[in-house]
């Protein structure tokens, strides 16, 4: 790692930990803005805090303080977030049985989410309303793989030369508008026919919400694939899908 790699580092570990200094801050915004290489790894770095305790997949018993130790303090926070959050889910899975078990059922699908998912013409609104314009980019495949399996714990690839295909960007999930489920990835292509946008997410999260929510009107369409453990739906006007079968499972280093 080069001296100008570790500064990146510390300096996103500052961010993260929320004890930048006003000259960090300064900076950070600084290369956020101007930057792409470093808006990647900062959005990576943040993906992989959210999804750190699925990738360790510590023992239940296991203290925390028996694997931090080998861990930076970001890991560690992250580790503590996702502990809360799980607890928090865990009291509104608790509360949803009690709503469905009393006949209180709805159209949630059994995915633990206070708030209504989006169906395929919300979601191709809710992109059409931001203008397709993405959060942030991935500039190289290997930088596409990590994405999704930093989130997700599973790989696939959408190769960036995919004739035909032009990868916009990334959109962060909103827990107030869950698609599959409210840590869905949102990825905005243009094709020939025009913008579309594929929604990523575990498998057995869409199997548990029971697909993509229904409604809305039929000039949208969802088409849908599973590869890897991960579920794809493309959301577009168009009536064949043209951008989901062009994903791959790409090979594992153990292959190279």
């Amino acid at each position: 790692m080069t001296p100008h790699d570790e500064h990146h580092e510390r300096l996103i570990d500052a961010i993260l930990a929320q004890d930048a200094s006003p000259a960090d801050r300064a900076e950070f915004d600084r290369l956020m803005r101007d930057d792409a290489d470093f808006r990647a790894e900062f959005e990576l770095a943040r993906k992989i805090d959210d999804s750190i305790t699925r990738w360790s997949d510590p023992p239940a018993a296991a203290p925390i303080a028996s694997i931090a130790p080998a861990r930076s303090r970001r890991a560690l926070l992250a580790t503590a977030a996702t502990l809360a959050l799980v607890g928090a889910a865990a009291v509104i899975a608790w509360q949803a049985g009690l709503l469905t078990s009393s006949g209180g059922g709805g159209s949630n699908g059994g995915v633990v989410s206070p708030y209504a998912r989006l169906n395929a013409e919300q979601i191709y609104r809710d992109a059409q309303a931001a203008k397709f314009i993405p959060e942030w980019r991935c500039e190289t495949d290997a930088q596409f793989v990590k994405a999704v399996q930093g989130k997700t714990g599973r790989a696939a690839l959408l190769p960036l030369t995919t004739p035909g295909i032009e990868i916009v960007g990334w959109k962060y999930s909103d827990a107030t508008k869950p698609a599959v489920s409210s840590s869905s990835m949102w990825l905005f292509v243009r094709t020939s026919a025009g913008p579309a946008v594929v929604i990523v997410d575990r498998l057995d999260k869409d199997q548990r919400a029971g697909g993509l929510a229904t409604g809305g009107s039929p000039d949208f369409h969802a088409f849908r694939r599973e590869i890897n453990g991960l579920v794809l739906y493309e959301i577009t006007p168009e009536p064949a899908p043209s951008v989901i079968d062009q994903f791959v499972v790409p090979p594992s280093p153990d292959d190279n």
